[in-house]
């Protein structure tokens, strides 16, 4: 989701070289590797400065740069480990490995000893890891995706914006391509899309016979991961750039492969879809949101759908 910083604007990210302090070394191989870039490094540096002249108080890492570093760095772990003679036996960090690295981030980014509160995203990330393996995530988050959909599909029958009758198969082409187009307006946010586009434009384009997938995404005004489908194949991009494509059975999860590639990527969400991506990420992914991302129009459209699905 989008945000906002608190330090000064910072050059391009670089790798940084390895150090002692940015190591973990536990009784067994592997030795796991703490995230850092230029932008990290920078804060960091900054902090420092702040604390030999005593005003460190009050100095916190951004929301952006929180989730950076606990994302890089988890996913660094699991890399390193399965390269490592462990791998054979382990698939994911353990709960003492995992424990042991947030010990470890917080002494290198000590701006970070008194901020955890603050750091649902972070936390939310390291909870999967710890709490089970990727794979259960995964799962939950589909069924979650599945039952999300067949409320919603409901929800627009009653809020007039499809009129019955509605398709029941929240699996088919059919229910998600409506529910693609459904979900928008629904969810709305304040700023509309450019001229001559739905809002539904920044999530999927049904590509029309002939047309060129690479020039419709070159022309669009919108840059934003998007699925292009064609009527049997669905392409993910991002920006003007086609990464992968989907099977037609995996078509009506697109959404959480778009979800994905924000989350991986950190990317900006375009902001006529703001609010609906903000709703599932809440309720499907199961992530939390900061207070100051509960915009007017996120909390009218939770108060909406809540009052729909408490009945």
């Amino acid at each position: 989701m989008p945000s906002t910083t608190s330090v000064p604007p910072c050059p391009p990210q670089t790798s940084t070289p390895i150090s002692a302090e940015k190591t973990m070394k536990m009784p067994h191989p592997p030795e796991y590797v703490v995230y850092t870039d230029s932008e990290l490094d920078l804060v960091r540096s900054q902090y420092f400065a702040l604390l030999r002249n005593g005003k460190e108080k009050g100095f916190k890492m951004s929301k952006e740069l929180c989730c950076r570093l606990l994302r890089n760095t988890i996913a660094s772990m699991v890399a390193i480990l399965r390269a490592s003679p462990m791998g054979k036996e382990a698939s994911y960090p353990s709960k003492l490995e995992m424990k042991v690295m947030s010990q470890k981030i917080i002494e290198y980014y000590p701006m970070l000893r008194d901020a955890t509160a603050n750091m649902p995203y972070a936390m939310d990330e390291l909870r999967r890891i710890v709490d089970g393996t990727s794979s259960r995530y995964i799962e939950e988050v589909k069924g979650r995706w599945t039952e999300f959909c067949t409320k919603v599909q409901f929800y627009s029958v009653w809020k007039k914006v499809l009129k019955p009758p509605f398709p029941l198969d929240v699996r088919s082409v059919d229910f998600t391509l409506a529910l693609f187009k459904a979900l928008p307006p629904l969810f709305p946010s304040p700023v509309l899309p450019p001229k001559k586009l739905a809002c539904s434009e920044a999530l999927i384009h049904i590509l029309k016979s002939n047309e060129d997938p690479v020039l419709y995404l070159q022309k669009c005004p919108l840059c934003s991961q998007v699925l292009l489908f064609d009527g049997s194949t669905t392409i993910v991009a991002v920006g003007n750039v086609p990464v992968t494509t989907l099977k037609q059975e995996d078509f009506s999860e697109g959404m959480l492969v778009l979800m994905a590639y924000y989350y991986t990527l950190h990317l900006t969400c375009p902001k006529c879809v703001a609010t609906l991506l903000s709703v599932i990420q809440i309720e499907v992914i199961g992530d939390t949101l900061y207070d100051k991302d509960a915009t007017t129009a996120y909390k009218k459209a939770m108060t909406d759908w809540k009052s729909f699905i408490d009945k």
